[in-house]
């Protein structure tokens, strides 16, 4: 469902499903937070494949950027489809 590959000091956190919603937003969330226990902690969001985001799955997007924001990490969200955005 996710896979995280280090790259120097940032996380690249690809996200291995086509729908983030209710059923996969928990175990997401859940890893996402993990990463941000670490202050300074780098993100790099992976969405290449998501082509559907509900509102629990954009409710996890969001945590993770505030959580980022709170420990003074970054979170960069690359490859969103259209689909996903709508």
């Amino acid at each position: 469902m996710i896979t995280i590959n280090q790259i120097d000091s940032i996380s690249e956190v690809k996200l291995n499903l086509q729908n983030l919603n209710l059923f996969v937003s928990e175990n997401v969330k859940t890893e996402l937070l993990k990463i941000f226990q670490r202050s300074n902690a780098k993100v790099l969001m992976n969405m290449e494949g998501v082509s559907f985001l509900d509102s629990s799955g954009f409710a996890v997007l969001l945590t993770a950027s505030k959580e980022a924001e709170k420990t003074n990490g970054q979170i960069l969200f690359c490859n969103i489809s259209d689909s996903a955005l709508r």
